[in-house]
């Protein structure tokens, strides 16, 4: 990032990926609401709303899983991922006509019953979150995506840093937790249309379970068992460093260090991008700068700066190979 934060740092890539975004978004509404009008499902105001509904939880599901699917394909998803942030608050900005059609529909009007009556108290008692109302789920939902994209600009991750800011935004896992049991109770409570939402919550449930695990399994840079020597760090043989790849070391502190290996030499630095602590481990290298696979931020190996006019920098450490053994310093330089 640069001195100046423009509220939305437009380039042609922005612009074609939203414009796609926004294309898909308004074809899959269009489509849903095509296909309930032809099949007599339904038609007007309900249909409108379950259009919005639909297309604001896909984006949300996409959202959701383009960071485990980088890892697993990253030639296939890391372009979709560059710009995730706008996926997120263009599915937010349609949850919230969903949202604002559902609290202005005279046929909602128990919603407001639904806080104070017997039915939550009943779900209470019995325990079942399937009994509870599910327009509150869906309203809590809402207020976390909200809070996540009031938050979304380079402007909060400086001021919270990108750890609180992390830590912020992993409450869309809660969202989307919430939005399926939206889905599921409404389907168990309405009836209408239960077996397609049924199926469709547990496919995405599933769905998002099966990546992340298969993100979570998935090979790694190797990460160094460290040992301890005054102010370095074992890292380990220095043969287990090929050329081109990335070893990670843990730190004092909580911090990891990522070595690398090019044809000008050993290199390492915070693993942790910081613009969203990104996996620098696990980017690609060329001409001495490493390029972050999760929104391109680049660092020059030697120094840990991003190149001007930008100001980004990550800290580095002095690591040599001595006796066979790759050594890094405990602290930065």
């Amino acid at each position: 990032m640069t001195l100046k934060r423009p509220l939305i740092a437009w380039n042609r890539r922005k612009i074609v990926y939203d414009a796609t975004v926004l294309s898909l978004a308004a074809l899959f509404a269009f489509g849903h609401y095509a296909f309930a009008a032809m099949t007599g499902l339904e038609t007007g105001r309900p249909a409108i709303l379950r259009a919005l509904g639909a297309t604001a939880f896909a984006l949300a599901t996409i959202a959701i899983l383009i960071g485990p699917a980088a890892r697993l394909a990253p030639k296939l998803f890391l372009p979709v991922l560059y710009n995730r942030r706008h996926l997120g608050v263009i599915a937010f900005l349609i949850m919230g006509g969903h949202v604002g059609l559902a609290l202005t529909d005279p046929a909602a009007a128990p919603l407001i019953e639904d806080f104070a009556a017997a039915r939550l108290a009943g779900a209470i008692e019995s325990g079942s979150a399937f009994a509870a109302p599910f327009r509150l789920y869906g309203l809590a939902a809402f207020l976390i995506f909200a809070l996540m994209a009031a938050t979304s600009h380079d402007f909060w991750l400086s001021r919270l840093s990108p750890r609180r800011w992390k830590a912020l935004h992993m409450a869309v896992y809660a969202a989307f937790a919430l939005c399926l049991l939206h889905i599921v109770a409404g389907a168990l409570q309405t009836g209408k249309g239960a077996r397609v939402l049924l199926g469709t919550a547990g496919a995405a449930g599933a769905v998002a379970a099966v990546i992340h695990l298969a993100a979570a399994s998935r090979k790694t840079p190797r990460r160094a068992r460290r040992k301890r020597m005054k102010d370095w760090l074992d890292a380990g043989p220095a043969d287990r460093l090929a050329a081109g790849a990335a070893l990670i070391v843990r730190l004092p502190g909580d911090r990891d260090a990522a070595i690398f290996r090019t044809p000008e030499g050993l290199f390492a630095l915070s693993n942790a991008c910081s613009h969203q602590m990104g996996p620098l481990g696990e980017g690609c290298v060329r001409a001495g700068v490493v390029t972050c696979p999760w929104h391109g931020y680049e660092f020059d190996l030697r120094t840990g700066r991003a190149p001007a006019p930008y100001t980004d920098r990550v800290p580095v450490y002095a690591v040599r190979e001595e006796g066979g053994r790759l050594l890094v310093k405990s602290t930065p330089d």
